[in-house]
């Protein structure tokens, strides 16, 4: 499966209409590259990785998006504007200094007024965005978060797990001091009540 294909969607709506993408981060792992660029902006197959996640977003009905940038943001505003040639709707949520997920949150906060997605701009995903709506629904939770298996986990934040709910994070732990191979995947379903809960 290419890259195209993994980031198509059987077109349902999840019943989600506002999305808030991050975007405003450095990609210092990158750092010869996101130089001059920033990260969401690199291509695969000739599309910046942003756009597939734009692209997630609409295929499922998420059609009103809000963008937090930070580093480089002229770059990632030129070349999606207002969204409308993406088939969406973009408002840019400029970070004076970078945030990170939690600050682009609080900063958005007067934006959501319902169930709303939001997830890492730089990063490819597979994800059945419906059925986690399904189980946030299912549950009541607050926030529902995507998580992913890796082998080494001890270059993430890692999860653990009392059944399907999150205990607690370690960020990089030693490989034999991981309590899980579970890594958070950047994709979450949130009510906005959720935001209040942030330090």
């Amino acid at each position: 499966m290419d890259v195209i294909e993994m980031m198509k969607n059987n077109g349902n709506n999840v019943g989600i209409k506002k999305a808030l993408i991050s975007a405003g981060g450095f990609g210092t792992r990158l750092k010869e590259l996101t130089n001059k660029t920033p990260k969401p902006m690199l291509k695969v197959q000739n599309k910046p990785i942003l756009e597939y996640t734009i692209d997630m977003c609409r295929n499922n009905g998420i059609k009103d998006i809000a963008i937090s940038v930070h580093h480089l943001p002229e770059q990632i505003k030129r070349y999606f504007g207002d969204g409308k040639a993406f088939g969406v709707k973009i408002t840019y949520i400029d970070e004076i200094e970078p945030l990170g997920t939690g600050g682009a949150l609080r900063m958005a906060r007067p934006w959501f007024d319902s169930t709303f997605l939001m997830c890492n701009a730089d990063e490819l995903k597979e994800i059945d965005i419906g059925k986690m709506h399904e189980l946030h629904k299912k549950t009541g939770a607050l926030a529902t978060i995507a998580l992913t298996e890796v082998e080494d986990p001890s270059q993430y934040g890692v999860v653990a797990m009392d059944n399907e709910k999150i205990i607690y994070f370690v960020e990089k732990p030693k490989k034999e001091e991981a309590p899980s191979n579970l890594i958070n995947a950047g994709l979450y379903i949130l009510e906005p009540a959720a935001i209040d809960f942030l330090p």
